[in-house]
């Protein structure tokens, strides 16, 4: 859908042919809408051939929602009697499916879906072209910290969220001009774990924290691909709830309240064709050794003293110009899937002190190792930046990362100054 209609809101001052046609682009099914026992005229408005009186209503319609569902608003909001057909108009939908579930039926019962590549008008989901040898690609989610996790309005008197079993139902990518998702078979869910749905600032708002990793083929859906490389593999993941029982819920349970994009990580190798190149895990040199180049902190913690401590790099931070993006050390506490990087070396570091009280200067130098096409934003940030980047350090005591008592990064400082320097392929002498 396109960035303007990411919200479908359907309103009594609507047309009945520009409502049909918009539910067309928008869910590539057909609405039927009746006046009486015959179709509603195309060129009057909802309200026109309501049959309640009173104010007419407004409601958002989801891909998510069922057909029985959507049916039945209609005639709560307006007293309007409305049936979805098939893209063709020959048929009419499941009631007990989605509006997702039932384009992707309608898809297979026209043909023009197919599970492996014939000829070239053989196509995917929103007209993508299948393709032979599409493997299957491996991606991580990270939502378990609130601050960067999305929140929903629970709008249900029936349910609470900590009785019902939440899952992914579509991934939302931002492509510039129009969103690009992938619903219900586009993707299986390999894990979804640690979900909490912390209570949010405002009344019955729920901040979604979990992790999870997908897999699906990006080269069978060609759009939604070009999507993530626009957005730097920035996502929109959806969750839905069913009971314990595993059954689906017939109602609208929550309403969107804010969404906040997150990395698709990749965590498997892919064909070298998708991203131009098969790059795989890279040495590079991060030079912060002189004053000048170096980052400033104002030391805070009464318990350590700098000099006693043991630096290490914890985070390689990289800025676009509009975002922030990061490599983060397996060594860190807060560190999800393994790490992005690894340090081999870590050399000459001085802490230096400064022109304020408590300040230092940290001067080093270090060698790491990355494969940046597992880390598309940030190789995608390096580009923009041209290789710009700050090795971020931390401090060990006794080899061992110095964390509070909930296991989280003790605080020891506060950051000054910072200092970007390049990012730099090492050169290595030849033995002769």
């Amino acid at each position: 859908m396109t960035k303007e209609d990411k919200g479908f809101n359907i309103t009594g001052q609507m047309n009945v042919g520009t409502l049909k046609k918009r539910f067309k682009k928008e869910f590539g099914l057909t609405l039927r809408l009746y006046d009486g026992n015959k179709f509603a005229d195309d060129g009057v408005s909802i309200a026109s051939i309501r049959k309640k009186k009173g104010k007419a209503g407004s409601f958002e319609v989801r891909k998510s929602i069922k057909v029985e569902n959507l049916e039945k608003r209609f005639e709560k909001e307006f007293g309007i009697k409305v049936q979805v057909a098939g893209s063709d108009d020959s048929y009419l939908c499941d009631d007990e499916i989605t509006l997702a579930s039932a384009l992707r039926k309608d898809e297979k019962r026209l043909g023009r879906k197919a599970k492996k590549v014939a000829p070239k008008e053989d196509v995917g989901d929103d007209g993508d072209e299948v393709v032979e040898d599409a493997q299957a690609v491996r991606y991580y989610i990270n939502y378990k910290t609130a601050e960067y996790a999305s929140t929903i309005q629970w709008i249900s008197d029936d349910y609470k969220i900590e009785d019902l079993n939440p899952y992914i139902s579509a991934i939302i990518c931002d492509g510039g001009k129009e969103y690009e998702e992938l619903w219900g078979d586009d993707f299986k869910v390999i894990s979804f774990d640690s979900f909490d749905p912390k209570e949010g600032d405002n009344e019955n708002t729920f901040i979604l924290c979990y992790t999870a990793t997908v897999e699906f083929e990006p080269n069978n859906f060609p759009k939604f691909r070009e999507a993530l490389e626009h957005s730097s593999y920035q996502v929109e993941v959806k969750i839905d709830f069913k009971t314990k029982e595993g059954d689906e819920i017939d109602e609208e349970i929550w309403e969107g309240y804010s969404d906040v994009p997150v990395e698709l990580k990749i965590l498997s190798d892919d064909d070298s064709g998708k991203y131009g190149e098969d790059e795989q895990e890279k040495e590079y040199f991060i030079n912060h050794d002189k004053a000048r180049d170096a980052c400033s902190i104002i030391w805070e913690s009464d318990d350590y003293k700098i000099s006693e401590l043991e630096p290490y790099i914890y985070a390689i931070v990289c800025d676009d110009g509009e975002d922030y993006h990061e490599l983060l050390s397996p060594d860190w506490p807060d560190v999800e899937g393994g790490g992005d990087f690894k340090t081999i070396e870590l050399n000459n570091f001085e802490a230096i002190e400064g022109d304020g009280e408590n300040e230092y200067l940290l001067c080093f130098n270090a060698l790491i190792s990355t494969d940046l096409n597992k880390h598309p934003s940030f190789k995608k940030a390096l580009e923009k930046s041209g290789n710009q980047v700050i090795a971020r350090i931390q401090f060990k005591k006794n080899g061992k990362p110095i964390v509070d008592k909930d296991g989280n990064e003790e605080y020891l400082y506060e950051m000054n100054d910072d200092t970007y320097v390049e990012l730099e392929e090492p050169v290595y002498e030849e033995e002769y």
